[in-house]
C-alpha cells in the first residue's frame, strides 16, 4: 500500500474521519466558540483588508465612474447596457457604494438575459468567503493536532465539518458584504462614508502591492486566501489620524 509521510493512505483517511467525528460530535460547541472567538480576534484585520480590496477596486476614490443601467431596446435579450453618467461621490455611504456597478459584466448563459452587470457587492462576494475559510481553519488548527494533516487532508476535513460550523457560527456573515458591514466591522457600518472607510487600508497600499508583485515573481498562485495571508504578514501600521 502507498505510504505518505510514514502513514498508510488508509491510516491518514481514518485519522481525518476520526477527527471530523470528534469535532462534530464530541467537541462541537467548543469548536464553534473557538471559531467565533477567532472571527472576533481578527475583526480589525478583516476590516483593514476589505478596505484595501475596496480601495484597489475603486482606485481609492479617484474619479470613480458612476454607471446607470438602461435598456438597449433588444427584443430578444433584456440584459440592457450600463453607461457612465458622471462619477461616484467619494463621500457616498458604504451601503450605497456596494450597490454601484463596477462596469464589469458576466455571462449568465440564460436565454433572454445574457449578461449580468456586476455591483461592488457582488465583486466582494467573490473574495470574502475565502477569508471566512482561512479564519475558520486557523481557529481549528489551534484546537487539533494539525501536524498530522497534509494540505489535502485539510481540504477533506474542512469539507466534512465546514457546513455544520457555518450554520452555528458567524461564518455566514462572510458570504454577504452587507451583513459584514452591518455590525461585524464596527465602528464601520453601512452608513460610514466610503472616504472614511478607505482610511483603514490606504497605509498598506504600497506594501501590499510589493508583496503581491514578489509573490508573482516567485510563481505563487494568488487565490483570494493567499492574498489575505500576504496581507496578514505585512507589518502593522496605525494611521496617523487614529493614533492616540
Amino acid at each position: 500500500m502507498l505510504r505518505n509521510g510514514g502513514d498508510t493512505v488508509t491510516e491518514k483517511n481514518d485519522y481525518v474521519k476520526t477527527l471530523a467525528d470528534e469535532i462534530l460530535n464530541d467537541r462541537f460547541d467548543e469548536i464553534c466558540d473557538a471559531v467565533n472567538a477567532e472571527f472576533d480576534e481578527m475583526k480589525d484585520d478583516v476590516r483593514t483588508y476589505l478596505s484595501l480590496l475596496v480601495g484597489n477596486a475603486c482606485d481609492w476614490g479617484n474619479d470613480m465612474a458612476h454607471f446607470e443601467w438602461q435598456s438597449d431596446g433588444c427584443p430578444y435579450d433584456h440584459s440592457g447596457v450600463v453607461e457612465q453618467e458622471g462619477n461616484i461621490d467619494p463621500n457616498i455611504t458604504i451601503g450605497a457604494f456596494l450597490d454601484e456597478y463596477t462596469g464589469e459584466r458576466r455571462a449568465t448563459f440564460e436565454s433572454g438575459h445574457g449578461w449580468n452587470y456586476i455591483s461592488y457587492s457582488e465583486a466582494l462576494t467573490e473574495d470574502i468567503p475565502s477569508i471566512e475559510f482561512f479564519i475558520m481553519k486557523k481557529a481549528i488548527k489551534k484546537k487539533v493536532d494539525s501536524e498530522k494533516l497534509s494540505q489535502d487532508d485539510w481540504f477533506e476535513l474542512m469539507d466534512k465539518i465546514h457546513d455544520p460550523l457555518y450554520d452555528n457560527t458567524d461564518a455566514g456573515l462572510f458570504f454577504f458584504p452587507e451583513a459584514l458591514f452591518d455590525g461585524y466591522l464596527s465602528p464601520v457600518t453601512l452608513k460610514t462614508s466610503l472616504s472614511e472607510f478607505l482610511k483603514y487600508g490606504r497605509p498598506y497600499r504600497r506594501a501590499f502591492q510589493r508583496a503581491v508583485e514578489k509573490a508573482r515573481f516567485d510563481n505563487i498562485r494568488l487565490d483570494s486566501s493567499i492574498l489575505f495571508d500576504l496581507f496578514l504578514r505585512l507589518p502593522k501600521i496605525v494611521p496617523t489620524e487614529r493614533r492616540n
